[in-house]
């Protein structure tokens, strides 16, 4: 907790009871044990400062996309700073759409095998993409 509130001491304004225990409460359940939610919260510090109508919304998205609990756990364990990201929003959606569309990879396989990817912008992904189909190299 010392190296969250570190990198972002604007936790050090929330309150215990009413935001960050909350908080804490939800993103155990979704990563499924208090040492899962201890990495995600040393790799990403925001994800204590997200709402609970966040964390609610992310997983109704990830579970429309057919993601069970097992892997929404493997997912936001293995990209952290991604989870407080609006997955419902529209950049977000563009995104996952252009995976599929563009690339082929359901927004399940980019959420749970490669999520590191989403956290880039659609700009630089397309320019790795045209540049490896150019040079006949695999960017996924």
């Amino acid at each position: 907790m010392s190296l969250a509130i570190y990198r972002r001491p604007s936790l050090l304004s929330l309150s215990l009871e009413n935001n960050l225990q909350p908080t804490l409460v939800a993103l155990e359940g979704v990563l499924g044990s208090p040492a899962a939610l201890i990495a995600a919260v040393q790799l990403a510090p925001d994800l204590l400062i997200m709402g609970l109508g966040t964390i609610s919304s992310n997983l109704a998205a990830m579970r429309g996309l057919g993601l069970a609990a097992d892997e929404i756990q493997q997912a936001v364990g293995k990209e952290p700073q991604l989870f407080p990201w609006d997955y419902a929003g529209k950049t977000f959606q563009a995104k996952l759409r252009y995976y599929e569309v563009v690339l082929g990879r359901s927004p399940g396989h980019m959420l749970v095998r490669q999520p590191g990817y989403l956290k880039y912008g659609l700009q630089r992904v397309d320019y790795r993409v045209r540049m490896s189909e150019r040079f006949a190299v695999s960017v996924l």
